[in-house]
C-alpha cells in the first residue's frame, strides 16, 4: 500500500496510490466513522469529518513533492501562499484578502521561491515585492 497523509490547521487530506486503507474519525459525541479508501481515491476530513471522497486521475498534485515538485491544481491563492511559506520557510502575505479566492494551476520543479512567485503573479495578474520578512502579493 502506498499513500500520502497532508494535514494542515483542521482539514487533512489522504491519498491512496496504491492499495488500500481504512480511515476511522471520530466526531464531537465520540461517535466514529469508518470508511476504506482504494487505490487513487482522496479522502478530505475537516475537523475530524469526512467532507469528501473523490477518484484522482493524476497522482502528481499529491505526491510531486517526493520528486521535488510544488504542484497548485485549482488551488486557493490563500492555500498556495501557506504552502510556498512552509516549504521555503518565508512570509508571504496577502496585500487584500480578497485575493486569497483566486486560485491557480501550476506545477514547478525545484524553483526558487521568488521564481515561483513571478509565475504565480504573472498567470493572475498580480504583483510581489520583496519585505523584510518575506513577500507581499497585491494588486
Amino acid at each position: 500500500t502506498e499513500f500520502n497523509i497532508w494535514s494542515r490547521k483542521k482539514e487533512n487530506r489522504v491519498f491512496v496510490r496504491e492499495g488500500k486503507i481504512s480511515l476511522i474519525t471520530t466526531g464531537d459525541s465520540g461517535s466514529q466513522k469508518r470508511v476504506v479508501i482504494s487505490t487513487n481515491h482522496l479522502v478530505i476530513a475537516k475537523e475530524s469529518q469526512i467532507q469528501d471522497i473523490t477518484e484522482i486521475q493524476d497522482s502528481g498534485r499529491f505526491l510531486g513533492w517526493r520528486e521535488g515538485r510544488i504542484v497548485f491544481n485549482r488551488t486557493k491563492l490563500e492555500e498556495a501562499a501557506e504552502e510556498l511559506e512552509r516549504i521555503f520557510d518565508q512570509k508571504i502575505t496577502l496585500e487584500q484578502k480578497d485575493l486569497g479566492s483566486l486560485s491557480i494551476t501550476a506545477n514547478f520543479h525545484n524553483k526558487p521561491v521568488k521564481d515561483i512567485l513571478e509565475a504565480v503573479c504573472l498567470a493572475l495578474d498580480l504583483k510581489y515585492r520583496t519585505e523584510n520578512d518575506g513577500f507581499v502579493i497585491y494588486q
